[in-house]
Formats: structure tokens, C-alpha cells, sequence
């Protein structure tokens, strides 16, 4: 599994209200993390980030809507997305290996982010 970690980002790279998705699909990270409606509503654009939670005391792997997340939240974060999981080359998750066997895919427009959904 392929994943990005984001170490550090300044504002001299990025302004501010800089979203997580437009950095994926702007710097060719990600093609498959898709942005269309922008508010959170389609889900298309979901990826997985694991963080440490202080309070727990452990690490916590959750879905977001990179539409919405802003790119300074993502300091320090481990982020999977649809390219992490697998791909034909090297090899299928078994959440891509069952969506395709048993037909999950229509267009495949959203298709990447139903993966993602299951698997954070």
C-alpha cells in the first residue's frame, strides 16, 4: 500500500484556505480522489487519514471529504487514497477485488471513493 505523508507545509507552498484535495489532484498525487460539489455532499473526493489522538493515546484512522479539510490540518498525518490501496499492477485490496468481481461499478465515477468509505 502506497500512502503520502505530509510532514510540514508552510505558507510560503500554500495559502491558508488551501483544501486537501486541491493539493492531491493540483501536485498529481491523486487523480482518482475526484472534486465535485465542493460542499461535502457528493463524496467523491473522500480520503483516509490516520492521526494521533492525544487523548486516547493512539493512532485513529478516519474518512474526509478533502473537499473540506483543510491542508494545514493534515500536518503530521498519514493520508491513503485510492491509488494507496491497490491498483492492477501490484495488486488489488480485496474491497477493490470484490467491487469488481461482483460488479459494484457503475461509471466508476464514484467508485474510488465507495473503496475508501469502506475501508476507513
Amino acid at each position: 500500500m502506497r500512502t503520502l505523508y505530509i510532514i510540514s507545509v508552510t505558507t510560503a507552498e500554500y495559502k491558508p484556505a488551501t483544501v486537501l484535495n486541491t493539493f492531491l489532484r493540483r501536485s498529481g498525487v491523486s487523480k482518482g480522489t475526484k472534486g465535485c460539489c465542493y460542499e461535502g455532499g457528493c463524496g467523491t473526493c473522500l480520503a483516509t487519514i490516520t492521526a494521533y489522538e492525544p487523548l486516547l493515546k493512539t493512532y485513529v484512522k478516519y474518512t474526509v471529504n478533502s473537499c473540506l479539510y483543510e491542508l494545514y490540518a493534515c500536518d503530521g498525518t498519514e493520508i491513503v487514497t485510492i491509488e494507496g490501496l491497490g491498483d492492477p499492477t501490484h495488486g488489488l485490496h480485496p474491497i477493490q477485488e470484490r467491487l469488481a468481481n461482483h460488479d459494484g461499478a457503475q461509471c466508476g465515477f464514484c467508485s474510488p471513493s465507495q473503496v475508501l468509505n469502506m475501508y476507513g
